[in-house]
């Protein structure tokens, strides 16, 4: 059973092939703010390199923000369009700043815009308050922070999937997606 993890919210596009919780196949990509055209040809680059069509996914993993604002629908909408052709109803999301949660940091970065940083506090509790939005990157050793898709690769998406932080749904029409605004008052 084959599973298309998308990640389109970030500075990177990220796309993987998972079978069995383990990640087979793991490629990213700097977001170049065209996700529409570059985008869909980067997916489909990457599942003809390895022979896979879109009849070969039985469900999906993604990430519904927050992050870059156009970013943060294209992986729902792609999803959205392959399960019209192909119904599937094995769907997994996670919160950007979930999937790339390090336990031993405090902090995770996420890059909103070429000026814009979004910095999400784990130690706060409840939905508002959680993170800031911050223009220009003041970081110290101490600081204690997660810098955004730097430290992403295959074993921390494969760790996320094995402890089974995506959260799982079969109605693509009932996921939220998360714009920063969401965080702050």
């Amino acid at each position: 059973m084959k599973k298309l993890f998308l990640d389109t919210a970030g500075e990177y596009f990220n796309v993987a092939i998972i079978e069995n919780n383990k990640v087979e196949f793991f490629e990213s990509r700097k977001n170049n703010n065209d996700l529409i055209g570059e985008g869909l040809i980067f997916l489909f680059s990457f599942l003809n390199k390895r022979k896979i069509s879109l009849k070969d996914i039985d469900g999906y993993y993604f990430t519904i923000g927050p992050g870059f604002f156009t970013g943060t629908k294209i992986a729902l909408n792609i999803i959205n369009s392959f399960n019209l052709v192909f119904p599937r109803f094995d769907f997994n999301y996670i919160t950007n700043y979930d999937l790339l949660h390090n336990e031993n940091k405090r902090y995770v970065l996420l890059k909103l815009s070429k000026q814009k940083y979004y910095l999400h506090d784990f130690a706060k509790r409840g939905k508002k308050n959680r993170g800031k939005i911050i223009d220009i990157l003041e970081t110290k050793e101490d600081f204690n922070i997660v810098n955004g898709y730097q430290e992403f690769n295959k074993k921390i998406l494969e760790d996320k999937i094995c402890k089974k932080k995506f959260i799982k749904i079969n109605n693509l029409a009932k996921v939220d997606l998360l714009y920063v605004n969401n965080f702050i008052n």
